[in-house]
């Protein structure tokens, strides 16, 4: 304790906890956006606030909402009470089209086998969705959804950038949805994050990267994704003959900003 930094760590969790909270919604008040601290989410059937696969017993924290009802979220998500604490940043942006269930599971974002995985619980793959310790996938994102889905098969080429997945009995519809312009845009994204789209929102899942921070060029990074995603989501609707759900929003980025120098190696999960 002697050569310990208390006053100096001490320093960091109050800028981390609630200057740096501040910070943030000053940031969001600039944007036309709601900054929230905290919220804890129970299981989705239970009535979490949104019903992706990620948020299910665990808590949102510094998130940051447009809209009214919302229409986009960015916030960061960590799991409670789990074998690992699984943290992710999210993009949330809502379509309301109807669209089919559909889990992109990036390859961008896997993890080899960790040395001597033979010892542990058998998996089929190392994914950011599928994480957990011991190289179980007990109470991970993925095995909360498994039963009641299905592998798509898309061809060696769509493959080699992620495994999609559609609910049991609803491969035509998936299939009917991805159109090449939809699954050229898919193999973008899925290059810097996992996607789940359900019938009324899109998801962007990074494993391990803050979404909602004190960095400006990570903002800059994170609101020109989600100008391009609001593109695609207005295009859907054009498509389906709809009014757009989603208008564009304040922090609307024409350019698209590059993953910033300090996230350039994406993270990759470790089970085991």
């Amino acid at each position: 304790m002697r050569s310990a930094n208390i006053q100096g760590m001490a320093s960091d969790l109050w800028k981390d906890f609630w200057a740096g909270g501040d910070e943030i919604k000053r940031f969001a008040e600039a944007n036309q956006l709601a900054f929230h601290r905290q919220q804890y989410d129970r299981q989705w059937e239970e009535g979490g606030a949104l019903p992706g696969m990620i948020f299910r017993g665990g808590e949102r924290r510094d998130f940051l909402t447009w809209g009214e009802p919302i229409a986009i979220e960015f916030g960061n998500w960590s799991s409670i009470g789990s074998e690992l604490e699984q943290a992710f940043g999210y993009v949330a942006v809502r379509h309301d089209l109807g669209l089919p269930h559909l889990i992109i599971d990036a390859r961008a974002n896997d993890a080899t086998p960790p040395p001597g995985s033979w010892f542990y619980a058998s998996k089929s793959s190392y994914t950011s969705l599928s994480e957990n310790y011991y190289g179980s996938e007990s109470a991970s994102a993925m095995d909360r959804v498994r039963s009641k889905t299905e592998r798509l098969d898309l061809g060696p080429e769509i493959d080699s950038y992620f495994q999609a997945y559609c609910d049991l009995g609803e491969s035509a519809a998936a299939r009917a949805f991805l159109t090449p312009e939809r699954l050229q845009m898919l193999c973008a994204a899925s290059m810097e994050f996992d996607i789940e789209i359900t019938s009324e929102w899109i998801y962007l899942y990074a494993l391990g990267i803050t979404i909602s921070s004190h960095d400006a060029d990570r903002w800059a990074w994170v609101l020109s994704v989600t100008s391009r995603l609001v593109d695609h989501v207005r295009s859907w609707s054009a498509a389906a003959g709809k009014e757009p759900a989603i208008a564009r929003p304040p922090f609307y980025a024409d350019r698209t900003v590059p993953r910033p120098a300090d996230l350039a190696r994406l993270p990759t999960p470790s089970p085991g």
